[in-house]
């Protein structure tokens, strides 16, 4: 869901988003997997992951030429149910949460309407997948567990672009300063 305000030199937007993802596999031994007959149980590999986010941004239009934009998102992740099973050996998993908060502001001049130039500074961040998580694979008579121990990852971006713009395309150049 999200939406729009455009009060006089302003334009912001806010929403909220959610991602809910189920992992759910059974691996069974068969003695011929093009018959689709199945035997005994193998592995089983199941967990649920759900991102809840919302945002807001907000672009002022602080001159014709110039245009400053802030924004936030926090967002809530949680990760349940998380189960691994070879033969009789069962690893259950526990439950685990985190929320985060992402800030990003950029700051655009556009001399005139062919060019603009931004500078944008930002942090973001990326929580683990159900399968990143808790799948496993089988790797001939050997099984494969993913960590369930994954923290989300991180990163600080900086942008600095210049577009020219055309009447049928445009040219923009990015560049990324580097963090020490």
């Amino acid at each position: 869901a999200r939406g729009t305000l455009r009060p006089q030199n302003h334009t912001v937007d806010f929403g909220y988003h959610i991602d809910d993802y189920q992992l759910r596999s059974t691996t069974t031994n068969t003695n011929d997997w093009s018959a689709l007959s199945k035997t005994t149980f193998s592995a089983l590999s199941q967990g649920n992951t759900q991102t809840q986010a919302v945002y807001v941004q907000d672009k002022w239009q602080l001159h014709p030429q110039w245009a400053l934009t802030l924004g936030a998102r926090q967002e809530f992740w949680q990760a349940t149910d998380g189960r691994n099973q070879s033969g009789n050996v069962v690893a259950n998993y526990q439950d685990k949460s985190a929320n985060k908060f992402s800030p990003k502001v950029s700051l655009s001049f556009e001399p005139q309407p062919a060019w603009g130039f931004r500078a944008a500074f930002g942090q973001a961040f990326r929580f683990p997948t159900v399968t990143e998580l808790y799948q496993q694979l089988a790797n001939g008579a050997n099984i494969l567990v993913n960590n369930p121990d994954l923290k989300p990852e991180e990163v600080l971006s900086a942008e600095l672009t210049a577009e020219r713009r055309f009447a049928n395309g445009l040219v923009r150049v990015s560049g990324l300063p580097r963090f020490q």
